[in-house]
């Protein structure tokens, strides 16, 4: 029921099961439109279109078996999922075990999309939303600011950002929370994980976007 990043692999995460980068929700949602655009996909027949629905029932399944729950509340998503155990996994070096911010609204919104939902389906929407309304970040922003131009491997940057106190903002999330207790997950590069936005080398401040909006208009 579940797709991977990229076939053939070629890193260590792309056969995981995976959220990011709406992989499942992309795909489910176009095999949806498969089934119920009969005039534009006229040209898929009985039993491919029995395949296509089949996976669906299968795609949606899993999506709700995969949806991390925190004692007895349903939180969110990770962004990738061991094939085997179902467990949260290891993306990139730097893409720790974790609920994805980014990534739960995109599963919101191919769920949200399905016409009549079960009630299983209503309850994991109502579940995920009330999960990112609780890890929402207020009193902080983030500024980016001009800074001396640098050169890493896949980027070049004349600014940097920092996390700037301000008792006024509200409408913020990180990228990443601890499956267990919500706590914002940060790492470098290399895969350590450190407590503070200012402990991750510039390179991944400005290469990588751990914090963001994505949920205000959901």
């Amino acid at each position: 029921g579940g797709w991977p990043h990229t076939v053939p692999a070629t890193q260590p995460y792309h056969p995981h099961i995976t959220i990011a980068d709406d992989v499942t929700a992309g795909v489910l949602g176009t095999l949806r439109k498969v089934v119920s655009d009969t005039r534009r996909y006229s040209f898929v027949d009985a039993a491919l279109r029995a395949r296509v629905q089949a996976a669906i029932d299968r795609g949606d399944a899993c999506l709700l078996r995969l949806q991390v729950r925190q004692g007895d509340t349903l939180a969110g998503w990770a962004g990738q999922y061991d094939a085997k155990t179902l467990l949260p996994a290891q993306g990139r070096a730097f893409e720790l075990p974790s609920i994805a911010g980014q990534e739960t609204v995109g599963v919101v919104r191919y769920l949200m999309s399905i016409p009549d939902p079960s009630a299983t389906v209503v309850a994991a929407v109502d579940g995920s939303v009330a999960w990112l309304r609780r890890v929402e970040i207020t009193g902080w922003r983030i500024e980016t600011f001009d800074a001396p131009a640098a050169q890493f491997q896949y980027h070049r940057s004349t600014k940097d950002r920092r996390l700037v106190a301000d008792p006024s903002a509200h409408g913020l999330w990180a990228r990443f929370h601890d499956v267990k207790d919500n706590s914002v997950v940060l790492a470098t590069r290399d895969g350590v994980r450190v407590a503070r936005y200012e402990d991750i080398p510039r390179e991944r401040r400005t290469g990588y976007q751990w914090y963001g909006s994505w949920p205000k208009r959901l």
